[in-house]
């Protein structure tokens, strides 16, 4: 796929700092448009990518947004190939999908689907269709991959998160600059990221968390339907009152001085009927922070870890509170797996990772169809 090329991003969800790091460093390689929901307007003039919003309609389901204009845009741009950063199965990707098929533009879509799902019409028409207009697809995990596959989606298909880390807010950070404000010095910080809710194991934590010495703390960021039951059993344990803190959420632009504050970050998340977890944001950001952290084996989060932090048994109590405890008791360990952490996450996870493995696969896509 030659320097320059015309790819055209197509998201709903493009209002997160993370989509525009992306683009911005694919458009180093190719001449980037990128179609984004109106409310979240356009960007900055210096800009290397050119965003054009569109209003969305909703029919009542996430899945079911239509993006007025789009079939316009496609035909105006005329782009080299299409970049469906979203799941096959909405109205959206329909859209884009039909308007491919009409101009015989190549389209990729992106899918974080890990469990097998046969859908009712009119989503089960619409993933086909999709599926039958696209060149290729990215999976976010390969438990994603191998539902397509199931689904007998058999074109190229690359294994890539949707998004990475930047790498310079999320660092190492001597000062650690909450731990004062929680008025805590050397004891060992334990903390968790994310939506307070039963799949993510989060009693679980608690539970191990009790048993560990009592010079360690454990720290919520998050919020949810789980945090009424958290903070009843942790006002009815005297041993728990004064080391837990349910802090709420945090800004995005705070998330790193939290993250970069803990001693060791946990995410014990569970396999559930219908749910499994896509891919563990928080663990990556906390890898890069240098921060050790300590995973389920749910879904793909032990591939993700690597040798970057710890990973038990999902549902596995004794364990969890053996990781725990090993990092707890080690402060030379958990410097290691901070480093190592770092070190992966550098290699892998970053928003330029990320763009340079989108690129390679681009490049792949387009020497099978020159050969085609």
């Amino acid at each position: 796929m030659p320097r320059g090329a015309k790819v055209l991003f197509i998201s709903l969800s493009a209002g997160s700092d993370a989509f525009r790091k992306k683009v911005e460093h694919l458009a180093d390689y190719w001449e980037v448009t990128a179609v984004i929901p109106a409310a979240n307007g356009a960007r900055a003039a210096e800009s290397k990518v050119r965003y054009i919003p569109l209003k969305p309609v909703s029919f009542g389901s996430s899945r079911f947004v239509w993006l007025p204009g789009l079939a316009k845009v496609i035909r105006r741009q005329r782009p080299d190939w299409i970049h469906l950063d979203e799941e096959p199965l909405s109205l959206a990707a329909y859209q884009a999908g039909r308007e491919a098929s009409r101009l015989a533009i190549p389209l990729v879509f992106f899918s974080w689907q890990n469990i097998f799902q046969q859908y009712d019409f009119p989503y089960a028409w619409v993933e086909s269709r999709v599926h039958q207009s696209a060149q290729g697809a990215i999976a976010g995990t390969q438990e994603a991959r191998e539902v397509l596959e199931r689904k007998n989606f058999l074109k190229p298909v690359a294994v890539i998160p949707q998004f990475g880390v930047d790498p310079e807010s999320f660092r190492p950070c001597l000062e650690r600059p909450r731990r004062l404000e929680l008025k805590i010095g050397d004891e060992v910080l334990i903390g968790y990221a994310g939506r307070l809710a039963p799949e993510k194991g989060l009693l679980l934590l608690l539970d191990a968390f009790g048993r560990l010495p009592e010079s360690c703390r454990l720290l919520f960021l998050g919020d949810g339907p789980l945090r009424p039951e958290l903070a009843r059993r942790i006002a009815a344990d005297s041993k728990l009152r004064a080391r837990v803190w349910l802090h709420g959420r945090v800004p995005a632009g705070e998330a790193a001085s939290w993250i970069q504050s803990l001693d060791i970050l946990a995410l014990p998340s569970v396999s559930l009927p219908g749910w499994k977890e896509r891919f563990g944001q928080a663990l990556v950001e906390a890898m890069a922070c240098g921060v050790p952290v300590v995973s389920s084996s749910s879904a793909e989060m032990g591939r993700l870890v690597g040798e970057g932090g710890m990973v038990f048994q999902e549902k596995d109590l004794g364990n969890l509170y053996r990781c725990l405890k090993l990092l707890a008791e080690n402060p030379g360990h958990r410097k290691r797996l901070g480093e190592m952490g770092r070190e992966r996450v550098l290699k892998f996870y970053t928003h330029q990772r990320i763009a340079e493995a989108t690129r390679r696969f681009y490049e792949k896509l387009a020497r099978v169809s020159a050969q085609a």
